[in-house]
């Protein structure tokens, strides 16, 4: 999984800019969902004694655990979108309040990371269940979900539609890397789960960590491709930072 997520990065073409720093943040996704899977496998050896320092540790760097190190890296990568998205929207000849709008909804997610806002979506997911001649869903908040996902790209298409080509197909890749995992493998997740009896199997957390490293990849995708909007020229004393510029922009008379 971590070599396809390099390899996909290496297809985007990016900037020197992007490129290190969604390098730097993939190697962090990946030692972390590694460390979780380590910790696992200890807790599991050691019959989970939950008074030793080993389940401790693994209730601290869990990816299928909340509110622990694992949520506040995920919350980090969307905060450093959010970020990156308002500061392309300062740099911006036209266009600034679609990223400004992205950047919100980054802030958003970052926010739901955290604080675990989505699990409270079943709350209407319920009803609208009940109102479904069957439930494609094993988690009803996926029912509410996938609307907001649906609003987040009509929302972006006027932005997106005018990008250069490779930034476009860059956050095309990294909406469906993530929604392949929040959507897709957590469905999935919860099957396995209920044919499990709600019991901690090693199928559940190992379809758990595949999930949770697609989200990590679908959200540092994005920053590469936004970041490849930041173009920076060195000059003889500094370096000069500048708008890229959309794919509809007329060259400028020489």
């Amino acid at each position: 999984m971590n070599n396809m997520s390099f390899a996909a990065l290496k297809k985007l073409n990016l900037t020197p800019l992007s490129k290190r720093v969604s390098v730097v943040l993939l190697l962090g996704a990946v030692a972390l969902v590694a460390i979780s899977g380590i910790l696992y496998l200890w807790v599991l050896l050691t019959g989970f004694e939950k008074a030793s320092w080993q389940y401790g540790a693994w209730n601290r760097f869990s990816v299928a655990l909340e509110s622990n190190i694992a949520a506040w890296y995920a919350g980090a990568l969307w905060l450093t979108l959010a970020y990156a998205l308002a500061f392309i929207g300062v740099i911006a000849d036209r266009k600034r309040i679609n990223w400004f709008l992205l950047s919100a909804v980054a802030v958003y997610a970052a926010i739901d990371e955290i604080t675990v806002l989505h699990e409270y979506y079943f709350l209407l997911g319920d009803h609208i269940a009940k109102l479904l001649p069957f439930i494609p869903v094993s988690y009803t908040w996926v029912l509410i979900g996938i609307p907001l996902a649906l609003l987040v790209l009509v929302l972006s298409l006027p932005l997106v539609k005018i990008l250069p080509r490779g930034v476009s197909n860059g956050l095309f890749l990294a909406g469906g890397t993530f929604l392949l995992g929040a959507i897709v493998f957590e469905t999935i997740g919860g099957h396995i789960e209920i044919l499990h009896n709600y019991d901690i199997t090693w199928h559940f957390m190992l379809e758990v960590h595949a999930e949770e490293l697609l989200e990590f990849c679908g959200v540092i995708f994005a920053i590469a491709a936004v970041l490849q909007m930041a173009v920076v020229d060195r000059t003889a004393t500094g370096f000069h930072l500048r708008f890229r510029g959309y794919a509809d922009a007329v060259p400028q008379a020489a």
